[in-house]
């Protein structure tokens, strides 16, 4: 339900960078982690260095294995 809601506001809203970013957020929630991944990247060429993005990406990263890609996120939280 909660992903059919943020797909109707982001067709209404494309640039809502906040959208992206809770959208990333419920879809790591339910493990669907490409599609987190996919919504934290829009979000993030919106609004580049946000720390929960980043800390959200590289959690994501890691749950779908990207170990190296994780590590750099991480790594830029610094």
């Amino acid at each position: 339900m909660a992903r059919l809601s943020f797909d109707a506001a982001l067709r209404r809203n494309p640039a809502n960078a906040q959208l992206w970013f809770h959208k990333a957020v419920v879809q790591s929630e339910l493990k669907k982690y490409q599609d987190a991944l996919d919504a934290y990247n829009k979000f993030d060429r919106m609004m580049p260095g946000n720390i929960s993005a980043l800390l959200g990406k590289g959690d994501v990263l890691r749950a779908l294995g990207r170990f190296d890609e994780s590590i750099q996120c991480y790594d830029n939280l610094t």
